[in-house]
């Protein structure tokens, strides 16, 4: 951890506030001294992320409409 006098003065409060969030526990300990190590070297962090894609055609496939395009889906000269 950074000296939170020196990280308020270099940076400004919100920056002190965001490196330890420990405040926002009732009952967590104080800002740690200067120096502190971050963290546990015996637990690493790790994270993992998934997604879903779900989509869906509307219209009757020619690009949702007939306009511009003969009944065989070629497109027609709009001259």
């Amino acid at each position: 951890y950074a000296d939170s006098a020196k990280l308020a003065n270099a940076r400004g409060p919100l920056a002190v506030s965001m490196a330890y969030r420990g405040a926002e526990i009732p009952g967590a300990p104080p800002y740690p001294k200067e120096g502190s190590q971050r963290g546990n070297a015996g637990s690493k962090d790790w994270y993992y992320a998934t997604g879903i894609k779900i989509s869906y055609l509307l219209g009757n496939g020619n690009g949702g409409g007939r306009r511009n395009k003969t009944k065989t889906g070629c497109p027609v000269n709009i001259y």
